[in-house]
């Protein structure tokens, strides 16, 4: 296998294992041939959506560009087997998961009862149905891709204090509560989030929680901002075009 075909073997790998995250600006970083092992050694960079830029440039300015993350990728010189394996070597690990805040647990529920409630419930005035489908498609993409929705007690417990006690309302709940990966952070260490006093206590316990390789996916502004101020791969605005995938 000569370099040419090396490296786009590389990049066609890197774009198959990273495909349901929409990578872009997919391009060669490094290439080296390795005598001793008898393979092609190559960097591939590129980009995910969180990788920004997420503004739109003034008048007369240039967009900034989105950065690059570089992947490692090792090609055999045989044409056999295209390629063998790939690492970040940038500490990014790939995700796990999604989070889930409590507005968006409720439009979930709200919708996966009856979509016509969506805009007449007050919890879920300021959504559409198309945001309840937009979110259904994310939990269904989310798990297909072998990840898990990760949701929080304190989340759960707000859930239905926000939507009340229709039993359609409670048993919807059961059945995600069923099927999500509850995670438990410790209220004393939530409590000590520098961000707890301005959000409470279910916000610091996500906010304790989320990390680049498990975000959170939120259509709460505040709650949004205070997570990319910690990590600023850490969160998707649902109210973003951006893509989570």
């Amino acid at each position: 296998m000569d370099v040419k075909d090396a490296v786009q073997a590389a990049k066609e790998h890197v774009a198959y294992l990273f495909d349901s995250e929409g990578i872009r600006n997919v391009g060669l970083e490094e290439v080296q041939f390795d005598d001793p092992e008898n393979l092609w050694k190559i960097t591939i960079g590129f980009a995910r959506p969180w990788d920004g830029p997420t503004g739109v440039p003034s008048p007369g300015r240039t967009a900034p560009r989105a950065r690059t993350r570089p992947c490692s990728s090792t090609t055999p010189r045989a044409r056999s087997s295209p390629c063998c394996s790939a690492r970040s070597i940038d500490g990014v690990p790939p995700r796990a998961g999604v989070f889930i805040d409590a507005n968006l647990l409720v439009l979930r529920v709200i919708g996966g009862v009856d979509q016509r409630l969506i805009g007449a419930h007050r919890r879920v005035s300021a959504f559409g149905p198309e945001h309840y489908r937009r979110l259904l498609g994310i939990f269904s993409e989310t798990v297909s891709s072998g990840q898990r929705i990760h949701v929080t007690p304190n989340t759960l417990t707000e859930a239905p204090n926000l939507v009340g006690d229709d039993p359609r309302f409670l048993r919807e709940l059961r059945l995600l509560i069923e099927t999500s990966d509850e995670v438990v952070v410790a209220s004393v260490e939530a409590a000590r989030h520098d961000a707890y006093e301005r959000l409470e206590l279910a916000d610091a316990v996500l906010l304790e929680s989320v990390s680049a390789e498990r975000p959170l996916l939120t259509a709460d502004a505040s709650l949004y901002h205070a997570v990319i101020r910690q990590d600023p791969r850490a969160a998707f605005n649902f109210w973003h075009e951006q893509a989570i995938r």
